[in-house]
C-alpha cells in the first residue's frame, strides 16, 4: 500500500510539473510549443540555409516536406508568449519592432548559466552555440524579412551576458538578404502537432495503470493465501 501511495505522489508531482512547461524538447531535433499546438524544428535544423532555400525545400519532394514558413503572428506568439517568460528581465525595446531580454550576472559567484540557457538547450542551440558569434533565426515578419537573434557573450569586465532579440524591422528586407547562407544563420519553420496529450489526461492514464497493477497485485495475494 505505502508503495502505491508513493507512486500516486509522483504521478501528481509530475502533473504539477508539466502543468507549468508549455514548451516540449522532443528530442528530435524540433520541440512542441503546447499552447499553440506548433512544432517548431530547432535551430540547427536549418542552420547554413538561405530563406529561399528553405522556401524551396517545404515544397512537396523538398527536404523539409510536410514542414512550412511560420507566419508573423505565430512567431510573435511564440516570442511574446514563451520565449520571453525565461528571462528574469524585463523586455526592453529599442525601436520599432525591436525588443530583446538580456540577462548580465556576476561570473565571479559561480554561477555559470542564465534564466536563458533551459531555452536555449529546448530551440537546439544549447551544445553549438559559438559565444560572441552572431546568431540569427529568420522569418518573413510583419514588415518583411526579420529575425530572433539568441545571443551568448563571454565574460567581460567580470560579468556574463545572455540575451535574446526579436527583430521585425524593414532593414533586412532586401533581396539579398534572402540568400545569404551563413552556418550561424538559420530560418525558422513549423508545422502543425496532430495531439499532444494533456497532463490531466496523462495523469488520468497513470492513474487507471496504477489501480490495474494494484488490482493484480491484491488478486495474486488473495491466491496464495488460499493455495
Amino acid at each position: 500500500m505505502n508503495t502505491l501511495y508513493k507512486l500516486i505522489a509522483v504521478a501528481f508531482s509530475m502533473y504539477a510539473f508539466s502543468s507549468g512547461a508549455t514548451l516540449i524538447d522532443t528530442k528530435s531535433n524540433s520541440f512542441i510549443d503546447t499552447q499553440t499546438n506548433l512544432e517548431w524544428a530547432d535551430f540547427h535544423v536549418t542552420s547554413n540555409y538561405s530563406f529561399r532555400d528553405v522556401e524551396a525545400e517545404t515544397l512537396p519532394g523538398g527536404k523539409f516536406q510536410g514542414w512550412r514558413l511560420p507566419s508573423a503572428n505565430e512567431v510573435f506568439a511564440l516570442w511574446n508568449d514563451q520565449f520571453t517568460l525565461f528571462s528574469n528581465s524585463s523586455v526592453t525595446t529599442t525601436g520599432p519592432g525591436e525588443q530583446y531580454r538580456e540577462e548580465i550576472w556576476d561570473s565571479t559567484d559561480g554561477i555559470v548559466e542564465s534564466s536563458l540557457d533551459p531555452l536555449f538547450d529546448i530551440i537546439g542551440l544549447g551544445d553549438i552555440f559559438v559565444p560572441d558569434i552572431q546568431h540569427v533565426w529568420n522569418f518573413e515578419g510583419f514588415t518583411g524579412l526579420s529575425f530572433i537573434e539568441p545571443a551568448k557573450r563571454p565574460s567581460q569586465d567580470g560579468f556574463f551576458r545572455d540575451a535574446i532579440w526579436y527583430t521585425d524591422a524593414p532593414d533586412w528586407s532586401t533581396e539579398p538578404y534572402f540568400n545569404f547562407r551563413i552556418p550561424t544563420y538559420a530560418v525558422m519553420i513549423v508545422r502543425e502537432v496532430q495531439e499532444v496529450a494533456e497532463p490531466e489526461s496523462l495523469l488520468v492514464i497513470l492513474a487507471g495503470c496504477l489501480s490495474i497493477v494494484y488490482s493484480r497485485r491484491n488478486n495474486q495475494m488473495c491466491k496464495d493465501v488460499v493455495s
